[in-house]
């Protein structure tokens, strides 16, 4: 849904996918490059000419380092990146619900959660001029809700949003 929005607004989207039999969606500003976050070729033709890349794989940190060395070596400079808000940041204040999830989620899979902050470490740690998108808990809700953007613990933000309102937003 987020590559129809874009396409309906007039951008050329070139999508990187693994299984292209199950990608359906045609358009003559869609282009479509066919790979794995292992296969180096394919991530550097999906991002030549690029003015930025959205990157919604969230956790795979080899794949994310191959994306940012093809980004700096065509100088792509903008980065959106998916994350999760298990992630923390400076700015953000304790948030009780926020904090019962993560460490829910922490016990019962410590390995996620580890694979998720050190992608977002690489990001950081990067020159580039990146945005994080610290998801939360996604449901199947229908769109159309408010979508809070900030930070977690001043009131503005849940830790639920329907798969819809991302969608349409991104």
């Amino acid at each position: 849904m987020a590559i129809t929005n874009a396409l309906e607004r007039g951008h050329k989207v070139t999508a990187y996918v693994r299984s292209p039999e199950s990608f359906e969606l045609r358009h003559e500003l869609l282009s479509v490059v066919v790979g794995t976050l292992e296969n180096d070729e394919a991530i550097e033709r999906a991002i030549v000419g690029a003015d930025a890349v959205a990157e919604l794989v969230g956790s795979v940190s080899e794949g994310t380092e191959r994306i940012l060395a093809a980004m700096k070596r065509h100088g792509v400079r903008r980065l959106v990146a998916a994350s999760a808000c298990s992630v923390s940041d400076p700015i953000d204040l304790p948030d009780f619900e926020l904090s019962l999830l993560v460490s829910f989620v922490e016990s019962r899979r410590p390995e996620n959660i580890q694979a998720i902050r050190r992608t977002a470490a690489i990001i950081r740690g990067s020159d580039l001029d990146w945005t994080l998108l610290r998801i939360p808990v996604l449901n199947d809700r229908p769109g159309g809700g408010a979508m809070a953007v900030g930070y977690p613990g001043y009131g503005e933000v849940t830790i639920y949003l329907s798969r819809a309102d991302l969608a349409l937003r991104c």
